[in-house]
């Protein structure tokens, strides 16, 4: 699975790359990880900010020059929940997509656990976001009021993900149809004809639905959102909004 963090990134191994800090470059720095559970373990991966030739290889990007980490998370995304347009191609089922905020008192490997659980439980694709709430169990209110802060801080964060989300739907779904209208004029097709084979073909381009799902004070994190200038509201990305014991 996917995870996106606004997190300190540690030298440690597994579940201990992501510590219980903001980012020391600044709260809206963002950094992906790639986590794979192996029997009661996980093996972490930090995703260089670039691609390396190998990633990129991976993805079956050619181009050469800078690619970014969102690329590879997409491409890899996009195979699971469409095979259609996995590299290469499968007819295997896809699933929904669902993007999970946890709340307050969750350290790493608690986010990682219970993403898994929703993966095994629903059978969906869970990409997280993951901000720094301190783990370790319930010490009272003060590390509940620090919690909040970082959670106050991270809005900056967590509207990226959500802009990034909408980019890249936006740029696979755009993709996609010039490919289909290039094939489909050589095939002779135009006006009408034309517009409904897209029309077809746009709707098997995405046969899956978007999820977000908020847990306790990630849910507090996503109602500053919506009331911070930052947000731009005006992005359609999910099918469903599924706010979980909100802690607002």
């Amino acid at each position: 699975m996917f995870v996106v963090t606004n997190r300190n990134i540690e030298s440690g191994r597994g579940v201990r790359k992501l510590g219980s800090r903001l980012n020391e470059l600044g709260p809206n720095e963002l950094r992906i990880v790639e986590a794979t559970r192996r029997s009661n373990a996980w093996k972490v991966d930090v995703l260089p900010d670039e691609l390396t030739p190998e990633l990129k290889q991976e993805i079956g990007v050619t181009k050469r020059g800078k690619v970014l980490a969102t690329e590879y998370m997409f491409q890899k995304l996009l195979g699971r929940v469409n095979p259609r347009l996995a590299t290469p191609p499968s007819s295997g089922r896809g699933r929904d997509l669902l993007l999970f905020v946890h709340g307050f008192n969750n350290d790493f490997k608690d986010v990682l656990e219970r993403c898994h659980q929703l993966e095994s439980t629903y059978g969906v694709e869970v990409v997280a976001f993951t901000w720094p709430a301190n783990g370790g169990g319930l010490r009272g209110a003060p590390d509940y009021l620090d919690d909040k802060r970082d959670a106050l801080a991270s809005v900056g964060a967590f509207d990226r993900v959500l802009s990034f989300g909408h980019a890249m739907i936006t740029k696979a779904r755009a993709d996609h149809l010039n490919s289909v209208e290039k094939k489909l004029r050589k095939e002779g097709l135009s006006g009408e004809a034309l517009r409904h084979r897209l029309t077809e073909e746009a709707e098997k381009h995405c046969p899956f639905r978007v999820t977000l799902f908020l847990h306790s004070m990630g849910n507090y994190l996503f109602e500053r959102t919506l009331k911070s200038t930052a947000f731009r509201g005006n992005l359609l990305v999910f099918d469903n909004v599924v706010m979980c014991a909100a802690d607002v």
